[in-house]
Formats: structure tokens, C-alpha cells, sequence
């Protein structure tokens, strides 16, 4: 919205203006509130399936206005929007990755909100492994996730294995949990020499669905950036390629 005022004075014609902020056409007296949307840092789908999900449970528009959404980033995995519903799939056979960004737009004075997501689209049987990478204070104590993309039942992986190598000049290596995971029994690490963590999971039940495998607890000991490598990472005995490896940057 602009205000003028005109003033006249010997003869000439000032005109001042000046911008208000945004109001919103459902409440005229109220500035307008940006949209807010806070996605998951992954989405999977398996190749050759289609995955359709309701955006509506990311967004929130403290006005209730009617939101239009939009995405960029994509070249291969084909992404159709019909208001806050999502579908996404791929071409026949194809498996991969593609880091995309998703905006939705209020239509007041282009108020936007945007989140990144990764969307893979994965072999059930060969999925992938992401150690998590994190930005964290000097001192502090934290968690990083050992995360798989979506696994069917009929995979039967029953056990994982894995290695994490970490720089002892950088981390301290403090214990693992597989509270609120999808395994969501004990983990077993065992740090057979500094810098090396072999973890190892066995259960009768199939590990099935995406998320968190387990968390694997450091304490930061020096300001700078680290790697920890993901190595030799198992489902029951088959070695899984697709590993990404953690990158710790240190504050």
C-alpha cells in the first residue's frame, strides 16, 4: 500500500510517498505474516513407483491465505503440483538423487518461504547410507545419525555392519543409542582403536522403512572441519555402495 501527500506551496507541487508494509486482504488492519515451511531432509521413493504426499502437513500460513507452491532444481525426477499435493517419480529403472527446493508463495508482494530437500529415488535393495554431516560449538557434546532411504520388508536385511574412522585430533567418540529408530533395540560399538568405530546391529525382525539406523554420540575437541568416513557398510552380509559420509565443521 503507498501513501501520498500532496502539499502546494509558491506555485509548486511536492509530492511525498511512502511504502507500508504488506496488509492482507483477509484482515485489512493486519500485516501480512510470511508462510512458513519446514521439510524433511529426505524424501525416498522406489524406482519405477510414484509417491504422492500431502505438503499441507509442512506449511503453515499464520493468515490462512491460499498458498501457491512451487518447486526448482529437478532435471530427472518429474515433480506435479496440484495446490499443496506433491507427486514425484522418475524414469523407468532409474535410481539416484536430486536436491530440489520447494517455494510456496502467500501472493501478497511475492511473501515466500522456501526449504531444501533430497529427494532419492533408491533400489530397495541397494539403498543409501548417510552419515549425518552437522555444524556444532567447540566443546559440545552431540549426535549424528546413521540413516537409511526407504527399505521394503521383502529385502529381509535382518542385520547391518559398519565402520566410522574419524581424526581423534577433532572428535572423541562417546557411545551410540538406537532410541526412536527404526531398528529401536540396542546397537553394538565397539572402538577397536582411536579413530575406529565398528558398529553392528542383529535382530529377527526385517529392518523395514526410512530414517534413523542409530546415533552415534561425539564430544567437539578442535575448532575446524572433519570427515568421518562411512566404510564398509553391510545389510546381513551384502555390501551396500551407496555411502555418504559425514562432514563436521566445528565453531
Amino acid at each position: 500500500m503507498r501513501k501520498v501527500s500532496v502539499i502546494l506551496f509558491m506555485g509548486v507541487i511536492l509530492i511525498f510517498t511512502a511504502c507500508s508494509k504488506p496488509t492482507d486482504s483477509n484482515n485489512p488492519n493486519d500485516e501480512n505474516h510470511v508462510p512458513t515451511m519446514e521439510l524433511p531432509e529426505n524424501i525416498s521413493f522406489l524406482t519405477n513407483n510414484t509417491l504422492t504426499k500431502d505438503f499441507s502437513a509442512y506449511i503453515s500460513d499464520a493468515d490462512n491465505d491460499t498458498l501457491a507452491l512451487t518447486v526448482t532444481g529437478n532435471s530427472i525426477i518429474v515433480i506435479t503440483i496440484t495446490g499443496l499435493m506433491v507427486e514425484m517419480s522418475a524414469p523407468a529403472d532409474w535410481t539416484g538423487s536430486e536436491t530440489v527446493t520447494f517455494i510456496v508463495d502467500d501472493g501478497y508482494v511475492r511473501v515466500t518461504a522456501s526449504d531444501v530437500v533430497v529427494i532419492n529415488v533408491v533400489d530397495s535393495s541397494n539403498p543409501v547410507i548417510t552419515l549425518e554431516s552437522i555444524t556444532v560449538n567447540n566443546g559440545a557434546d552431540f549426535n549424528i545419525a546413521l540413516s537409511t532411504t526407504l527399505i521394503e520388508s521383502s529385502s529381509n536385511f535382518i542385520a547391518f555392519q559398519c565402520t566410522l574412522s574419524y581424526d581423534i585430533n577433532y572428535l572423541e567418540y562417546n557411545g551410540i543409542s538406537s532410541d526412536n529408530t527404526i531398528t529401536a533395540v540396542n546397537c553394538i560399538a565397539n572402538e577397536t582403536e582411536p579413530g575406529v568405530v565398528i558398529i553392528a546391529y542383529a535382530n529377527y525382525i526385517p529392518i523395514t522403512g526410512e530414517g534413523a539406523l542409530a546415533y552415534i554420540n561425539f564430544t567437539a575437541l578442535s575448532v575446524g572441519e572433519t570427515i568421518i568416513d562411512l566404510e564398509n557398510f553391510k545389510y546381513n552380509s551384502d555390501n551396500m555402495n551407496n555411502l555418504i559420509d559425514s562432514v563436521v565443521i566445528i565453531e
